[in-house]
């Protein structure tokens, strides 16, 4: 009886985080191809970010999968501490990640400035909000029904998606319209943020 009820309470969180892993997976694609295109230091910031959402997702869902097993003779007091183990292996992943988008940004800081953006980018970052904000209200109406750790967890990060996305389209109209040094410049936050 206790498993069932943990496996039923668990299935919304893992149809999300599913989700929001293939969305993220599609934009890592994308906005990897859309950097070799366009040269643009914030698309691969957007891309490791998306790198770094699908990892997030994949270490959520199987930190969910493991918490909601009942306790065991190993485990009497059951296997919430899953959760944890994942943020810690999310988090050093996402330094070297952040390390990577920091030194490229430096390094096109001082180069010379080739961005051309081509509205296919300014797609993909509008995919990319949209499809964040789509999350977040997912997330956030799935938490209110039952609370879940997880799915706050999930909120949050779509929700910095969409901020961060949201420099991403200004950065595209701001590099495109005379700016192109900017695109480089605020790839720089973006690595912070990871």
């Amino acid at each position: 009886m206790h498993a069932p009820r943990h496996a039923e309470r668990s299935r919304p969180i893992l149809r999300l985080t599913a989700a929001s892993a293939a969305l993220s997976v599609a934009l890592a694609g994308a906005l990897g191809g859309a950097h070799v295109v366009f040269a643009s230091q914030l698309a691969l910031a957007q891309a490791a970010d998306s790198l770094l959402d699908v990892l997030t997702a994949a270490a959520l869902a199987s930190a969910v999968r493991v918490a909601s097993r009942p306790p065991d003779p190993g485990h009497p007091a059951g296997h919430h501490r899953a959760e944890p183990l994942a943020a810690l292996l999310t988090a050093v992943v996402a330094g070297g990640l952040a390390l990577e988008v920091v030194r490229e940004a430096v390094g096109a800081i001082f180069g010379e400035p080739r961005v051309e953006l081509g509205w296919p980018l300014a797609t993909i970052f509008g995919v990319k909000v949209a499809g964040k904000i789509a999350i977040a209200l997912a997330a956030r109406a799935s938490d209110r029904r039952a609370p879940s750790p997880a799915l706050r967890a999930l909120f949050v990060d779509a929700r910095n998606d969409v901020a961060v996305g949201a420099v991403a389209v200004t950065d595209f109209f701001a590099a495109r319209y005379g700016w192109a040094g900017l695109d480089a410049w605020l790839a720089l936050p973006v690595g912070l943020w990871i």
